[in-house]
């Protein structure tokens, strides 16, 4: 089966909402699968060099990872 350019980034959209809903619910490996099927997808769409969808995700977690360390270091 042969999918439009539509209908995938229909899908992408939609895989993106799952990867969140599954963060929210701490469910990671769920997050995981569906993060990694945005960057396949965004990849077939061309899109791997825009701003991933996650990137606040990203640094939330790197500030924290950052806030950590600088509590150890005192």
């Amino acid at each position: 089966m042969i999918y439009s350019t539509k209908q995938i980034t229909e899908y992408l959209k939609d895989i993106e909402d799952k990867a969140v809903i599954s963060l929210a619910a701490n469910k990671w490996e769920r997050f995981g699968y569906w993060a990694s099927q945005s960057v396949h997808l965004r990849r077939i769409l061309g899109l791997s060099r825009t701003g991933s969808p996650f990137r606040d995700f990203a640094d939330l977690a790197r500030a924290k990872l950052n806030q950590k360390n600088t509590e150890v270091e005192m």
